[in-house]
C-alpha cells in the first residue's frame, strides 16, 4: 500500500513539473527588436545619418564645380579633411554628433568630375521609441560634378552601430546600407530618386538576436519607402525622421 502511495506521489510530482514546463514553453517571448522598432531605427539612420552626409557631399560638389572654387575643394587630387559638430532638435528625432570628413576632388583634365568622401561620426539620438548612442562610417562617390551635368549621383555604403535603449529593453543594433544611384537635382538641391538595400541586426547581452533585410526607394519630395523582408512597408520623412506604416 505504501509503495502504491509513493508511486502515486511521484507520478503527481512528474505531471505537475511537466505541465509547468509546457506552460513556460507556450508563453510567447518578446522579440529583441520589433519590426516597428527596426523600421524606426533604420528611418532615423536615413534621415539623421545618410541624408546630412549626402547633402554635405552635394554642397562640396557644388563648390567644386563652380568657377570660383572655395578653399574647401580648390585643387584636384588633393586630400582634404575637416571635423565639426552638428545638432538637430525636431518633433521625431533629436541628435547631437561629431563628424569627420576626408574627401578628394577628381578631375578630368581641369574639369571636376567626381568627389570621393569618407565620413565618420559618433553621438546620440532619440526617436519616438528609442534612444541610441552610436557611430557611423561611410564611403560615398559623387559623380556628375562637372558643370554640364544637371544632377549629382551618389553611390556607396554607410554603416551604423549603436547601443539602443527602448521601452523596457536594451540592445545593440547594426545597420548596413548600400546606396545605389541616389540622384540629387542641381536646380532644386533635392533628392529625386535612388535605392538602397539594408541589412539590420539587433542583439542583447543575453545572446538573443534578430536580423532583417530591407529595401529603400527614394521617392522625391523628402520621402522614402522602406520595405522590410516581411513585406511590411513604411514611409520615412527624410526631413523629420517620422516613420509611419503604409497600410494596404
Amino acid at each position: 500500500m505504501k509503495k502504491i502511495e509513493l508511486i502515486s506521489k511521484l507520478i503527481a510530482v512528474f505531471v505537475i513539473f511537466f505541465l509547468a514546463s509546457c506552460s513556460q514553453d507556450d508563453e510567447p517571448t518578446e522579440e529583441v527588436v520589433t519590426e516597428v522598432e527596426s523600421a524606426e531605427d533604420i528611418g532615423a539612420t536615413l534621415a539623421d545619418d545618410l541624408v546630412p552626409v549626402v547633402e554635405d557631399a552635394n554642397d562640396l560638389s557644388v563648390k567644386a564645380s563652380s568657377d570660383g572654387r572655395t578653399y574647401e575643394v580648390k585643387a584636384c587630387g588633393v586630400d582634404y579633411d575637416t571635423t565639426f559638430s552638428r545638432s538637430y532638435s525636431g518633433v521625431y528625432v533629436t541628435s547631437q554628433a561629431t563628424f569627420t570628413y576626408a574627401y578628394q576632388l577628381v578631375c578630368n583634365g581641369a574639369i571636376p568630375s567626381t568627389l570621393n568622401l569618407e565620413a565618420s561620426s559618433s553621438g546620440t539620438r532619440t526617436t519616438e521609441r528609442l534612444t541610441s548612442q552610436g557611430s557611423i562610417t561611410s564611403e560615398l562617390i559623387v559623380t556628375g560634378v562637372q558643370p554640364s551635368s544637371t544632377s549629382f549621383v551618389v553611390n556607396g555604403e554607410l554603416s551604423r552601430t549603436g547601443s539602443v535603449t527602448g521601452e523596457n529593453k536594451s540592445f545593440n543594433s547594426t545597420s548596413q546600407l548600400t546606396i545605389t544611384d541616389l540622384t540629387l537635382t542641381k536646380s532644386t538641391q533635392q533628392i529625386a530618386s535612388g535605392t538602397a538595400t539594408v541589412t539590420y541586426a539587433g542583439s542583447t547581452s543575453a545572446g538573443n538576436s534578430v536580423s532583417r533585410t530591407a529595401s529603400v526607394t527614394f521617392l522625391g519630395g523628402n520621402e522614402a519607402e522602406l520595405t522590410l523582408n516581411s513585406g511590411r512597408k513604411f514611409l520615412v520623412n527624410l526631413r523629420t525622421g517620422e516613420v509611419t506604416e503604409i497600410e494596404d
